[in-house]
């Protein structure tokens, strides 16, 4: 599922020229590379560097760590370096794959199938046919396997992968993985896009979402469950939505942050995924999550979601059986659909939920996770999927 992508509020800098001088001017002193995204995905998690490289960590399936190994190889319980990556710009894992964006728009990526070359692959591969790209997204699925999406300039996206429930949004489903990229149907004026575990959504111009794929349990938000077979390969817009700034698509529904700081949930509610005390098991329309109205990003998983609020704490709503809400408390709360407070978390300025676990990036550029650690997947140096399972609160991830 995995949504899944990561967020990024980012400070951006103003360059000063001086007036001409008559001496050369002496070499500016090195600046050092450093964490500027990450992204959670189902037991592989990634950091982007400033200097164009990509870290990655976790249990190496589908070789989704990016170094050379393989998924006969050790698990990666700490940082390592994804090889032959540079000029990156953006980074996104998903359930099996991970993909780079380069500096002029081309798209590297590496793990399962869907990464568009048509095998595995332990090291990047560019991707056929994709150039000017200014945003990827990473999906998951099962069978046919994950997709990926990309933005474009003029507003358009193009997907890749699995496609057995419409998640590439051109108007027909196929059964098989596709490598080669397709237009999504519809879809003009795009500025955001988010892949989820069969299907994906946009956010566009003006403040509305369209979402495509699998709407078994209402992951397309549109107010009406659809008829068997139960997905839609065209876009359908989500009801009640018209100012949002940001979504983010997970394993069964979505979330949008709105204008204002709110956030609304859509699809299951099983667990308190939606953030909201309704009893309900499935929503087919946005409901409100509550008890949050300053969130700055919101980034839903496999069985909850979190939110960045401003001045850099984090809330997380959901299950907690794997340590998801990172608040410390154990198992004592299972799940809760009132969103809890991180602990130990106030400056975050970058975050992304996945599978089961989820991952901030701090001011000092340290990266911290939380919850299953099985394999290394919190990239704490610890890869026994039996002494430390899992962890409610937040650790350092090593190598970074």
């Amino acid at each position: 599922m995995r949504v899944l992508a990561a967020v990024v509020v980012a400070v951006v800098g103003l360059s000063l020229a001086g007036s001409a001088m008559s001496r050369v001017a002496a070499p500016t002193a090195a600046v050092a590379s450093v964490p500027s995204a990450i992204s959670a995905g189902d037991g592989n998690n990634c950091a982007l560097f400033s200097g164009g490289t990509v870290d990655c960590w976790g249990d190496n399936e589908f070789d989704a760590v990016g170094n050379g190994t393989t998924t006969q190889s050790p698990n990666h319980g700490e940082a390592v370096v994804v090889k032959g990556l540079s000029g990156a710009t953006a980074v996104s894992m998903g359930g099996r794959e991970g993909c780079a964006l380069l500096a002029g728009g081309t798209v590297k990526c590496w793990g399962s199938a869907a990464s568009g070359n048509g095998q595995d692959s332990p090291r990047p591969v560019a991707v056929k046919g994709i150039s000017g790209a200014t945003a990827i997204s990473a999906g998951d699925g099962i069978g046919d396997g994950p997709h990926v999406c990309a933005l474009f300039p003029g507003g358009q996206i193009e997907c890749w992968g699995g496609d057995s429930t419409g998640e590439l949004g051109n108007g027909a489903s196929n059964q098989y993985a596709t490598s080669t990229p397709v237009a999504v149907i519809g879809i003009s004026t795009a500025v955001a896009v988010s892949s989820g575990s069969f299907g994906a959504c946009a956010l566009l111009r003006g403040g509305t979402i369209k979402c495509w794929g699998a709407d078994g349990v209402g992951q397309l938000g549109n107010g009406a469950a659809l008829a068997p077979p139960g997905f839609s390969a065209t876009p359908l817009s989500v009801t009640g939505i018209s100012t949002a700034i940001a979504v983010s698509a997970g394993a069964n529904g979505a979330c949008a942050l709105l204008r204002g700081g709110t956030i609304k949930c859509w699809g299951v509610n099983s667990g308190g995924r939606l953030g909201n005390p309704t009893k309900v098991y499935v929503s087919l329309t946005p409901v409100s999550v509550s008890a949050i109205s300053t969130a700055i990003a919101v980034s839903t998983g496999g069985n909850g979601s979190c939110a960045l609020l401003h001045g850099g704490t984090i809330k997380c709503w959901g299950s907690n059986i794997s340590g998801q809400l990172g608040n410390g408390s154990k198992p004592y709360i299972a799940t809760s659909a009132t969103p809890l407070s991180v602990k130990g978390i106030s400056t975050a300025i970058a975050l992304s939920t996945g599978a089961k676990d989820s991952c901030a990036l701090l001011a000092g550029g340290s990266v911290e996770c939380w919850g299953d650690n099985t394999n290394g997947a919190l990239g704490t140096g610890n890869i026994s999927a039996y002494l430390y399972p899992y962890s409610f609160t937040p650790l350092a991830v090593k190598g970074i």
